[in-house]
């Protein structure tokens, strides 16, 4: 009790020295060594480890962490004090007796003092160095490894001029580096232990350094290194006359070079190994021989001699009787006959070993039995009876507790579920076996775990995240120098960033790939590399590139016996010599193809064989095959058993038809393909189903259905979490909506599918995100916002560095905007962009829309002969592809092109041509618009019959066919060709009937064409009531979007709406509302003149109204009494019609605009202010409508006097309703003369101007206008 009381004053008295110092280690040392006397060991450890921050490398303080740990009973962290307390120093006794006193209190005492006592007998047992290696192996054997790790440390610090104790220590600390995963340290330690062997001369030793190094070095997948040490192993075998080492050492060594790919060398080392170990009597050798020998044989892809040895194994197990060999061989026979596509006889095998395993009662036998019958059953397309063993499997694994096991069958079934379409479960999986692999800190599980969900991944379609996974296995394939595994990944990352169309880096990758497996020597993944990098070439149209990769690849697949990968290459073999134009050479492969997947029994392959061969005969105009090949097409799917072979072949058939245009029967294939996948609850081919019907049904112009099915889709994409398909399916829906104009809709559907693109990271759905909302708000007429989108569109494809179309339809879909807002220019420019882009692609689809779409915009810029010379070029390109259905659009932009040229004959040629054309291909659209555009060609030669007869065939073949806007533009055109040779009657009865057809359409532009029609042809019947109704009809419809909204054309339809209702309320007498009608009428012709050059012939036809729009205006006008603002209009006219004679003359715009010209005195005061420079009365005239008005104007008094003469004065026609649609008044130019010149003379006044609505006039009039002004 005294004893206690003092060490608790020393205590208190430490305590106060502490507070006066708090960095004397020596007062924490002692107050420890106080707290540990009265047993308080936590307060002593507290104080011992500040002890040793203060003085790390002071040894007393790893005795008080001893002292204090022991006394907590932490006795693995005490022996670690006390062993790197002697490491510090080994000559402390207290520290190596409190090491040894420690290993005897803790729960290793029993298997340690044994031990100990046997060193006392040795007088050992004060020695540090062996105490403390003996401590540190007996923590190893214990499988505490971290402490065992220390220990051995310490020991190696402490240690000991003994060469073959310091051997004895390498070995063991390597052995305890390799179990804690420290390889590089491990591999350190056993070659130091190696080096002492050999320099003690220790034969034995260095042999026992030799086989630890060789496994260490396999295991870390350098197979080099190990197989030099195990030849070496074998040496010393040989020379020590060990013919047990020998048969391990050839064993090890034969390993090793087979995973280098040298199986020769391996089978002679096998061999070897199996005499001796027959020799010698030694079985468990001998079946190790056997199997190496089958699996070697069957990596080299001799899979028959494979057999053969499995066999060997088989009798030799049955002959002793010894049944987990016999279930090993049956196992090995499995898997060899499934290598060899023989399936049947591999669902035996397995079988087998279940009828053994249940013999054995042996769980774990019976779930390798279970995963190879479900390995067996997948392969036959039997996937419900392949998930029913592999979930058998599963469950015996979870009851054995077999995690890996687990883990093996989780990967299968997700394997499963991927392969019905079931890609969530599939996840599922994949993601349990990814959690169970970190669990048992598996890496290469891992790895496998993250492959199978970044090629989950790449089903969805969402690259971006295949990538991120595949880079995680990546990383852990080169953490494991796994160089195999490595290469692999890199070829998936590889085919990745292809579908992402980043080609720098799938190209570098695909290479990287090849050289790592070549390095490697490893065939498979060769194999697989070779195919890689052709496809990559053969995707990018890179054939010549191609062929040699395809070629060596192809090789390598029929050396190996692997169809999977030779089918492949045969296929885009096939492709390149197509493309190529070598069309017997692509037959050759594309059949050797078929062979190939006919002996897999791979019906996907096959039926990808037979329609390249069924296009490749069509190609070279040998219809015979090519039907061969199509009836063996479809009576593949008699022979289909399996659900996924089915939906595969009905989904391949039915795109093949849709592609095709055969819209019916594709929907007939979908819906078969519907069918099957309903019935079996595949997914994946219902989602595809529901996908391809939709667009048939689009494609067929029934939009309902298409939204149905595509809202169809949408539902099941979102249920089974597939981003991907849930936005290609918003994308679908948008595209249905903007065909039934629907245009809200669609872009809410639009902004759906954006978001989720964004969602996925996927830039390239991004892109095409932008492209469909600027190409729906184009047709809104919200051309702003186009733009906009259309802007990011190219932004955002811009950043795709080699996704060259993606850029070049941005820049085609910015050419078509700015061509809908009539900037040619810029429109011009976008599309030339797009042109550079195609041709450097080498892209001929892509550069004949190039060609088409700048041809439009040279022909609406004016530049009618560069639009011919784009349209040339655009046909020359169609020729040379044989694209007849592009030839015949190319005659028909060349013959409307030749029309506004007023080259007729060159036009009929085209539109022949067309017609010809589209009758050939049985293309109704087309032969519908040539006939058309013949019509247009015979009113313009003043053909009219003819021109009746082109349009009467245009509506028959619109109606037989279904073309309800083509029959809205037919009857559209015969009514205005019998108003034009004034059959009112016909031309009122089929505009009726276009009102009608745009009714049904939905159609409000056109509606209001047809009451522009009816409207006008009501004037001209003098039925001014009914007209005016109709054009009111006709405004509401055309007038809902702002003029900077609208484009050229509503804005010239709203300009002859209101010219032609202004015109029906003059002649009605309601003047106010004509006044109305007209003045808002001229900003829009003045919008038409400023751009004249942007119109074709049409518009400059409705430019020709507009000198009877200020005639009207000044007669109206003056019926009101607006004296001042008739002048005012009359010298609008007065400016416009100079200008115009001047534009007639060549006299550019700019120069006009510079000089003034185009600035009319648009008010009256103006006009005064010029008066009053003149000093003298002038009088002002102007003719409108069968009548001259004149202003007699003063300086400074303004107009004094106002008059208006009726044409009938001289003897003409006076009717204002004759001159309302009035193509010439140059009649009256003479007899107006010579009155002007009567009452200027009698007045005794200058003539200032005038102006008659004349599209002539004679010089003399000129001259006096000229010399007046």
């Amino acid at each position: 009790m005294g004893d206690e009381r003092e060490f608790q004053q020393a205590i208190e008295r430490y305590t106060e020295a502490i507070t006066l110092n708090r960095n004397n280690h020596l007062l924490f040392s002692d107050r420890s060594a106080a707290y540990a006397r009265v047993g308080r060991f936590a307060e002593a450890l507290e104080d011992a480890n500040r002890c040793h921050e203060l003085k790390p490398d002071w040894p007393k303080a790893y005795y008080r962490l001893g002292i204090a740990l022991q006394g907590l009973g932490k006795y693995e962290d005490a022996i670690v004090a006390f062993a790197e307390g002697l490491a510090a120093d080994p000559k402390y006794s207290s520290m190596l007796n409190g090491l040894t006193e420690t290993m005897l209190r803790s729960p290793l005492r029993a298997v340690f003092q044994p031990k100990l006592e046997k060193f006392e007998g040795l007088k050992l047992d004060k020695d540090p160095f062996i105490i403390t290696s003996l401590i540190g192996q007996e923590l190893q054997t214990a499988g505490k490894l971290v402490p065992a790790m220390k220990v051995l440390e310490a020991a190696f610090s402490v240690g000991t001029e003994s060469l073959k104790l310091e051997a004895s220590l390498m070995q063991a600390l390597g052995r305890v580096h390799w179990a804690l995963g420290n390889s590089d340290r491990a591999l350190g330690y056993m070659e130091k232990d190696l080096s002492i062997s050999d320099t003690l001369g220790d034969a034995q030793g260095c042999l026992r350094a030799r086989d630890n190094l060789g496994t260490a070095y396999f295991s870390v997948h350098r197979y080099h290194e190990a197989a030099s040490h195990h030849s070496a192993q074998l040496q010393l075998a040989q020379s020590l006359g060990d013919a047990k080492e020998m048969v391990n050492a050839l064993t090890r060594f034969g390993n090793s070079v087979a995973k280098q790919g040298n199986y020769a060398q391996a089978i002679n080392a096998y061999k070897d190994s199996l005499k001796i170990a027959k020799d010698l009597d030694d079985q468990s050798s001998v079946y190790r021989a056997f199997m190496n020998l089958g699996e070697t044989y069957l990596a080299s892809g001799d899979s028959d001699k494979a057999i053969v040895w499995h066999r060997k194994h088989l009798a030799y197990a049955k002959e002793y009787k010894n049944k987990p060999e016999e279930a090993q061989a049956y196992a090995l026979l499995g898997q060899a006959c499934f290598s060899k596509a023989n399936y049947d006889q591999s669902m035996m095998f397995y079988q087998q070993l279940l009828s053994v395993a249940v013999q054995m009662n042996n769980m774990e036998l019976k779930a390798k039995a279970y995963g190879g019958m479900g390995q067996a059953n997948r392969a036959m397309g039997n996937l419900w009876h392949a998930q029913s063993c592999r979930e058998q499997q599963l469950k015996l694994c979870k009851d054995m507790g077999y995690q890996e096991g687990e883990m093996v069958a989780l990967s299968q079934l997700g394997h499963l579920h991927k392969a019905s379409g079931k890609l969530h479960l599939a996840m599922q999986c994949y993601s349990d076996s990814l959690a169970l692999a970190q669990k048992l800190k598996d890496r290469a599980g891992e790895g496998r775990a993250y492959a199978n969900l970044g090629s989950c991944h790449v089903s969805l379609g969402n690259f971006r995240e295949a990538v991120n996974y595949y880079q995680q296995e990546l990383g852990i394939a080169q953490e494991t120098k796994d160089v195999g595994s490595e290469a692999t990944t890199l070829g998936h990352l590889g085919t990745a960033y292809l579908a992402l169309d980043n080609l720098e880096m799938a190209l570098d990758h695909l290479h990287h790939s090849l050289q790592l497996a070549q390095d490697v020597k490893n065939k498979q993944v060769e194999c697989q590399a070779l195919s890689n990098l052709g496809a990559y070439h053969t995707n990018t149209k890179e054939y010549p590139e191609a062929l040699p990769y395809l070629e060596k690849g192809l090789k390598l697949a029929q050396e190996l016996k692997d169809s999977a990968t030779e089918s492949k290459v045969c296929h885009n073999l096939g492709l390149c010599h197509e493309a190529l134009g070598h069309y017997q050479q692509a037959i050759q492969y594309y059949q050797h193809d078929l062979l190939v997947a006919k002996e897999a029994q791979d019906r996907d392959g096959m039926t990808q064989a037979c329609k390249k061969l069924i296009k490749a005969h069509n190609e070279i105009g040998d219809r015979e095959q090519a039907d061969i090949y199509q009836r063996k097409l479809l009576s593949m799917a008699e022979e289909i058993q399996n659900t996924s072979g089915k939906c595969s072949f009905w989904n391949h058939v039915a795109e093949d038809l849709l592609n095709s245009g055969d819209y019916d029967r594709a929907i007939e294939f979908y819906e078969n393909l519907l069918k099957e996948a309903k019935k079996e609850q595949h997914q994946s081919f219902e989602g595809l189903a529901y996908c391809g019907l939709g667009n048939a049904y689009l494609s067929r112009g029934d939009f309902d259905h298409a939204l149905s099915y595509h809202r169809r889709d949408l539902q099941l994409r979102k249920a089974v979490s597939d981003l991907t398909g849930e936005c290609n399916a918003y994308a679908n829906m948008g595209a249905a909506h903007n065909s039934m104009n629907q245009h809200q809709h669609a872009v809410d559907c639009y902004e759906h599918q954006l978001t989720l693109a964004k969602q996925l990271d996927n830039p390239i759905l991004v892109t095409k995100a932008y492209g469909c909302l600027g190409i729906v708000h184009r047709n809104m007429k919200n051309f702003k916002k186009a733009l906009h989108y259309h802007q990011l569109q190219l932004s955002t494809a811009l950043h795709l560095k080699e996704n060259t179309a993606q850029q070049a339809n941005a820049y085609a879909n910015l050419g078509d905007t700015y061509e809908a807002v009539g900037d040619y220019q810029k429109a011009i420019a976008n599309h030339e962009h797009n042109l550079v882009l195609a041709q450097r692609a080498q892209n001929a689809i892509m550069e004949i829309r190039a060609l088409s779409s700048l041809g439009r915009a040279h022909r609406g810029l004016g530049n009618l002969t560069h639009a011919l010379q784009y349209f040339l070029q655009q046909l020359k390109l169609a020729n040379s592809m044989s694209d007849e259905y592009t030839e015949a659009e190319c005659y028909a932009d060349i013959g409307g092109i030749n029309m506004l040229l007023g080259d007729y004959g060159s036009a009929l040629d085209a539109f022949s041509h067309q017609l010809q054309l589209a009758r050939s291909l049985e293309d109704s659209f087309s032969e519908a618009l040539a006939a058309c555009g013949l019509g247009e060609v015979h009113i313009r030669l003043g053909n009219y019959q003819e021109a009746v007869d082109y349009h009467k065939l245009d509506l028959r073949i619109s109606i037989s066919h279904g073309l309800r806007d083509g029959e809205a533009r037919a009857l559209g055109d015969i009514a205005q060709t019998y108003e034009t040779i004034g059959e009112y009657k016909y031309a009122i009865e089929y505009r009726e009937k276009q009102l009608s057809v745009a009714e049904l359409l939905g159609d409000n532009f056109t509606k209001a064409l047809a009451f522009i029609g009816l409207g006008k042809i009501h004037i001209k019947l003098n039925d001014v009531l009914r007209s005016v109704t109709l054009l009111k009809q006709a405004l509401s419809l055309i007038v809902d979007q702002s003029a900077q909204e609208q484009t050229q054309v509503e804005i010239e339809v709203e300009a002859k709406i209101r010219f032609y209702l202004g015109q029906a309320f003059y002649l009605q007498g309601h003047y106010e509302p004509s006044l109305v009608c007209l003045q808002n009428a001229l900003p829009l012709f003045e919008h038409m003149r400023q751009n004249v050059g942007s119109f074709d012939h049409g518009t400059k036809q409705t430019l020709e109204l507009h000198p009877l729009l200020f005639q009207t205006l000044i007669n109206v006008l003056v019926r009101l009494n607006k004296v001042e603002e008739a002048l005012e209009a009359a010298e609008m006219e007065r400016n416009r019609a100079t200008t115009d004679a001047l534009i007639g003359k060549e006299v550019q715009r700019s120069d006009l605009r510079e000089c003034g010209l185009l600035k009319s005195y648009s008010q009256a005061s103006s006009i005064q202010e010029t008066i009053d420079t003149m000093h003298c009365p002038v009088l002002y005239f102007s003719v409108a409508l069968s009548h001259i008005y004149i202003w007699l104007l003063h300086p400074k008094s303004g107009i004094v006097q106002f008059q208006k003469v009726d044409m009938s004065e001289f003897g003409l026609p006076g009717s204002d309703s004759a001159s309302v649609f009035s193509e010439s008044s140059s009649s009256y130019v003479q007899p107006l003369v010579e009155t002007v010149a009567s009452l200027r003379e009698s007045l005794g006044v200058q003539h200032c101007s005038s102006r008659l609505a004349a599209k002539s006039m004679s010089s003399s009039i000129s001259d006096e206008l000229d010399s007046g002004e």
